[in-house]
Parts: structure tokens; C-alpha cells; sequence
């Protein structure tokens, strides 16, 4: 992806999208030698919607590989708990809250519940941090997390 649609500060166009929509089929590519075939298929999907209306196929439901609706869910997570050069981070509380109104249209609803405990854990407030990555790594990490926030109006349906 050009540095110049993964760091924009602003929202994106729909050319610009349709770069970023492209990720994820990229990446199951790229990881495909590496990964089990059931992997890729996390990678290639995890921006698929379980009401249809995601990315790249489509799928919607249990049609969605189960590895791939854990990832959308920490995906979103990351994006939304994380700080981005256009917006602050949300509070775990804020974002738990984004990930129960996607229940069921954006996310899985079982996989939402499986966060709840975790949230209600107390263990989602804590962020890891990546003391090796160099700024620009950590920016274009960021910039791939939180493409479709930038791109729609309300934060649960661009997580």
C-alpha cells in the first residue's frame, strides 16, 4: 500500500479504499507459503462482514472461517483501543460498547460474547507494546488497523 493512503490523516476516497480493500487478499497471498491453507483463509476473510457487505468474497455467516471472525474482532479491538493520527484512542469500556452494537451485522455475535468475558476479566484495557518496531512500522501497522474507520461514518461499522 502507498505510504500516502496508509498515512493519511483524513478520510479516504473511494479509490483510495479500494487499495486498502485489497489487503487482505494480498496478505493471504503473501503468507500462503507459510501458513496452513485454513490460515490463509483467516487472513484472506477476516474482513468479511457476518451480514454479507464485507470483503473480498462476501461471505457472511458461518460461510466466514470461524479463525477469521476471531480475527475481525481483535482487529477491530486493536484499531479502536489504539491511537491514530486522526482520532484518539477509545477507552476498553468505549470500544467493548462499539463491539456489542457490530453483534450479529458486523461481528459474530458468539465471538463478541467470548470478548465480554474477557472484558469482563478486566485483561482488554492493557495494550502490548513493540519496543523493537521502528515509528514508521508501528504507523503503517496502525494505518492497516483502522483503514475502514476512516473510510465509514460510525466507528462499529468501520472497526
Amino acid at each position: 500500500m502507498p505510504d500516502a493512503v496508509l498515512l493519511k490523516p483524513g478520510r479516504l476516497d473511494l479509490a483510495e479504499y479500494a487499495q486498502i480493500q485489497a489487503h487482505s487478499a494480498l496478505g493471504a497471498q503473501i503468507v500462503s507459503e507459510v501458513l496452513t491453507p485454513e490460515q490463509v483463509g483467516w487472513v484472506r476473510h477476516h474482513h468479511e462482514r457476518f451480514d454479507v457487505g464485507g470483503y473480498p468474497d462476501r461471505l457472511r455467516g458461518l460461510d466466514i472461517p470461524e479463525g477469521a471472525r476471531i480475527m475481525a474482532v481483535a482487529d477491530s479491538w486493536d484499531a479502536m483501543t489504539g491511537h491514530r493520527n486522526y482520532r484518539d484512542a477509545l477507552g476498553a469500556d468505549e470500544a467493548m460498547l462499539e463491539c456489542r452494537t457490530a453483534s450479529g451485522t458486523q461481528f459474530d455475535s458468539g465471538v463478541v460474547v467470548s470478548l465480554e468475558r474477557l472484558h469482563a476479566r478486566g485483561v482488554l484495557g492493557r495494550r502490548a507494546t513493540h519496543p523493537t518496531r521502528e515509528a514508521a512500522s508501528s504507523q503503517h501497522v496502525q494505518a492497516l488497523d483502522s483503514h475502514d474507520e476512516r473510510f465509514s461514518d460510525g466507528a462499529a461499522n468501520g472497526c
